[in-house]
């Protein structure tokens, strides 16, 4: 009833954050998202786990606030959050432009842009880093999808474009 009504009414199939107020969008990395990832009933009471993929120029704590509002007169409470920090790298900066060099060198994709995604990555772990896995063009999009795969060329490809962005970054070249 009164719960299910709350649900729709904060979240129903908005992944974009309207519901709550939280929906903004950025020239480099497209709208925030968010999806309810985990529903559990817990010592009588009614938990969702809310993954909201802000945007790097969003203060969690500001989108916090703004969801903490948007529930409270549902009767809901905001647990305490776990703000993992965004990995944003300017697309015409050191790093991107080198790698994107090398991708457009080794494969002869002169029209592909550099691609941003909302998704945790192994760029999390150091400064200074970012996610890069070519989508190369002709190739059909698989990845997190049932039957997965890569072919071995394209493997070798890659091997040959991470060892030449590699050494271009670490000035070899």
């Amino acid at each position: 009833g009164c719960t299910a009504a709350a649900y729709r009414a904060l979240f129903g199939s908005d992944v974009y954050g309207k519901k709550l107020g939280i929906a903004i969008t950025s020239p480099d990395s497209g709208p925030l998202s968010m999806n309810v990832g985990l529903l559990r009933v817990e010592d009588g009471l009614i938990r969702l786990s809310v993954d909201i993929r802000h945007l790097e120029t969003a203060a969690a704590d500001h989108i916090a606030e703004t969801v903490r509002r948007a529930v409270e007169p549902y009767g809901f409470t905001l647990a305490p959050i776990h703000p993992e920090k965004s990995v944003y790298q300017d697309k015409n900066g050191p790093v991107i432009t080198a790698l994107l060099e090398v991708y457009r060198e080794m494969t002869g994709d002169l029209e592909s842009k550099p691609t941003v995604i909302g998704g945790g990555t192994y760029a999390r772990a150091m400064n200074n880093i970012v996610a890069f896995g070519p989508m190369l063009p002709g190739r059909e999009l698989t990845e997190h999808m049932n039957n997965e795969y890569a072919l071995v060329e394209d493997l070798y490809l890659c091997r040959a474009i991470y060892r030449k962005a590699l050494e271009k970054l670490a000035g070899e070249l």
